[in-house]
């Protein structure tokens, strides 16, 4: 569960403002080559193999392919994590007002769009993932089918989720 009704309302109210957004081909800090692709990008074995299963069920289920873990994304979404739980704060834009493109294009990682999902409170991967496809605007981001590599990371009980679309 949220911590309270004021996260609730928070973190639903910041799913709605998710949208993909595009920005140049994914590449990480190293000049372009035939493994630039995000689909080509390293995909490692899930921080919370529940949390992968629950995922890609879901996609599954709904007619969408499964997404691949990312390590580079799970770092990004990790570092995100722990800044809004040390400013105990629940907000897409970082201290220095970027959304997840702009964190993304600032760790040498761009896409063709981005989403991102955010919580406090929960303190396991099935909690946070129950909590995000209950509420409509997350599941919706966790289903977008354009997406094809996702991040997952965690600070405590503070959760960053990051999407990617394949250009």
């Amino acid at each position: 569960m949220l911590k309270s009704l004021g996260h609730s309302a928070v973190a639903l109210a910041l799913a709605g403002c998710v949208v993909p957004v595009p920005v140049p081909l994914p590449v990480p800090n190293a000049a372009p080559t035939e493994a630039s692709s995000i689909s080509r990008l390293a995909a490692t074995p899930p921080r919370s193999g529940a949390f992968d299963v629950m995922l890609n069920d879901l996609r599954r289920t709904e007619g969408r392919a499964a997404l691949a873990s990312n390590r580079d994304l799970d770092r990004i979404a990790a570092s995100h994590a722990a800044d809004l739980r040390a400013t105990g704060t629940l907000s897409h834009r970082d201290a220095a007002g970027r959304r997840v493109s702009g964190r993304l294009r600032a760790a040498g990682v761009s896409s063709c769009g981005a989403g991102e999902n955010l919580a406090q409170g929960q303190g396991r991967a099935e909690d946070v993932f129950r909590d995000w496809a209950s509420s409509p605007g997350h599941r919706s981001n966790m289903l977008y089918p354009a997406y094809v590599n996702y991040g997952l990371g965690q600070a405590g009980d503070t959760w960053v989720l990051i999407l990617l679309t394949a250009c």
